[in-house]
């Protein structure tokens, strides 16, 4: 398990994560690889002052369109060098489940969902063009962060919470099928 706390794509490429774990799996013989990243690519800007007020903010939406342009570039690197470390190993890319999706309909969450969506079919794209399987982590989450994260805690904490690591699970076993 090489995962990190707070890792962005880009931070995945240039922090040394990605290169311990492709040595890792040039040294070994590796069965299976799972990956989760994009989330932190976004949580940032969906966060921010700029799109405090709307996500249709001009300012809001040029950094989303910045990060979801820096992250396909991103994991297309990442998904080609895991691909060529361990070319026999199946590898399943989780697909980001919306934190703020409680549910509610309200503006924000149907934009973050939209943002969100856009972000999963950059990334799976790239992996079906690539032969890695792709676990759908966000249908099963959608509206549902109420139950399934840490959202409604104080403070808030976007990481699933037991049921959600359950669900998660299921998604990623169901890309295996």
């Amino acid at each position: 398990n090489l995962g990190v706390t707070g890792e962005t794509s880009g931070s995945l490429l240039g922090g040394g994560q990605l290169d311990e774990a492709l040595a890792f799996l040039t040294a070994s013989r590796v069965a299976y690889i799972t990956l989760d990243i994009g989330a932190n690519d976004l949580l940032g800007h969906l966060t921010s002052p700029d799109c405090a007020e709307s996500l249709e903010r001009p300012a809001c939406r040029e950094r989303l369109e910045s990060a979801l342009e820096a992250y396909r570039a991103n994991i297309t690197s990442i998904f080609d060098a895991l691909a060529e470390a361990a070319p026999d190993a199946t590898i399943v890319f989780l697909q980001t489940y919306n934190p703020f999706g409680l549910g509610t309909g309200i503006p924000f969450e149907e934009g973050t969902n939209l943002t969100i969506s856009r972000l999963n079919d950059s990334a799976a794209a790239a992996a079906e063009s690539r032969g890695i399987r792709v676990a759908d982590g966000f249908t099963p989450m959608q509206g549902t962060a109420a139950f399934t994260t840490l959202m409604l805690s104080s403070p808030p904490d976007i990481h699933p919470n037991a049921l959600g690591h359950d669900v998660l699970a299921q998604a990623v076993l169901a890309a295996l099928e």
